[in-house]
């Protein structure tokens, strides 16, 4: 089991997997006699955050290939679901905000009550549909249990990164030095698929014209970059006037307009560049998820902390300057081709939502300066 930010967290969760290994004959069975049934039923869950059901979509065609299910259905968070929905290479989107996530996005009370008034019902959809194969790729005991046990899936894939085991019939033994998508490929490689590491871009819409016009307004003479400076903690926030400066000196040395994304959240940031006396087009909370990786596919470069729009840019097949302050890119960073990291990492060594030296973004971004990040994005529009 890693380890977890609160030890009282840690502790519960020790607890609650000591409960539910002697517990578990009475809960799930054991490994079905026939592995791999022809043309299995087959449930992923994958419903954290965006940028992980990115970085997932990479097992999507080896599960397809191996298994040959007579259906694919992935439980996904709605503020992820737009992703999956018309993919060729999933039949059904189950749609859920789970409670814990919805508390990671800052979900109030209330909500996250009625999410929990609704894990029966989902519990009992799953269990209509008679999985043969559930695979948990984030290796969440609470998904491992309600969605994979309490589900019916007959095997059930994960991983032991907080606990688990008693009640999977597959058990990839956690290793954090991976990333994610390398990590996602050795647990579907249990059940014979081979490793791919190529993301499954979804269907892209063509973009609106008055949207088209408006890119077309906001470019400089060598196109526009798209940036995304917030992070969905405080310490992984690049500093506004950072990105005052970065914005200004992309246009006047680089010939770059600027489009700033984002979620609804996120379109004070974009503001407040922009009143920073810093040009740019705020699409923050006014764009579709497609419509933002269409967006990115028209850019000359994508600019982005460790963030969702960072792992959209990577569906988008455009260069990548991911600026990484507490993160660890080698974990999580954008898988794409042509990136560079930008980052003076994390002497603190904080792993928490808020920096432990500074309100607001930690030390390491306010140490990433906006001629370090522009000298990123040169090397990317020189050799791409």
């Amino acid at each position: 089991m890693i380890e977890m930010r609160s030890r009282l967290k840690r502790g519960a969760a020790v607890t609650v997997d000591a409960a539910l290994g002697v517990l578990a004959p009475l809960i799930v069975r054991g490994r079905p006699a026939v592995a791999n049934p022809p043309h299995p039923r087959v449930l992923l869950v994958r419903c954290d955050h965006i940028g992980d059901l990115v970085m997932a979509t990479a097992v999507l065609e080896p599960l397809r290939a191996v298994l040959q299910p007579s259906r694919l259905d992935v439980l996904v968070g709605p503020w992820a679901a737009p992703l999956l929905v018309g993919h060729p290479l999933v039949d059904d989107v189950i749609v859920y905000a789970t409670p814990w996530w919805s508390a990671a996005r800052g979900a109030g009370g209330g909500s996250r009550l009625r999410a929990l008034g609704r894990l029966p019902g989902v519990i009992r959809r799953l269990r209509a549909a008679r999985y043969d194969v559930g695979i948990d790729l984030r290796g969440d005991l609470r998904q491992i249990f309600f969605f994979l046990a309490l589900g019916g899936c007959l095997e059930r894939v994960s991983t032991d990164r907080t606990g688990g085991r008693r009640l999977l019939t597959r058990v990839w033994p956690f290793d954090p030095s991976l990333h994610d998508v390398e990590k996602n490929a050795a647990i579907v490689g249990m059940l014979g698929a081979h490793r791919s590491t190529r993301l499954a871009p979804p269907a892209l819409p063509a973009l609106p014209p008055s949207l088209v016009q408006e890119l077309t307004s906001a470019s400089g003479p060598r196109g526009f970059v798209v940036v995304a400076t917030r992070g969905t903690e405080e310490n992984r926030t690049w500093p506004t006037g950072h990105a005052i400066r970065f914005v200004n000196d992309a246009r006047a040395g680089l010939g770059l307009g600027t489009v700033y994304v984002g979620g609804l959240a996120d379109r004070p940031s974009g503001d407040a560049i922009a009143a920073g006396g810093a040009p740019l087009l705020n699409l923050a909370g006014r764009t579709t998820l497609t419509e933002t990786v269409g967006v990115m596919a028209r850019a000359a470069s994508v600019v982005a902390v460790d963030s969702g729009p960072m792992h959209l840019a990577a569906l988008a097949g455009v260069s990548i300057v991911a600026l990484f302050g507490p993160g660890d890119p080698r974990q999580c960073r954008p898988w794409a081709a042509c990136t560079r990291i930008a980052t003076t990492g994390a002497p603190c060594g904080c792993i928490h939502a808020r920096c432990d030296v500074h309100a607001g973004p930690g030390r390491c971004m306010i140490a990433l300066g906006p001629e370090l990040v522009l000298s990123e994005l040169k090397v990317l529009l020189d050799t791409t």
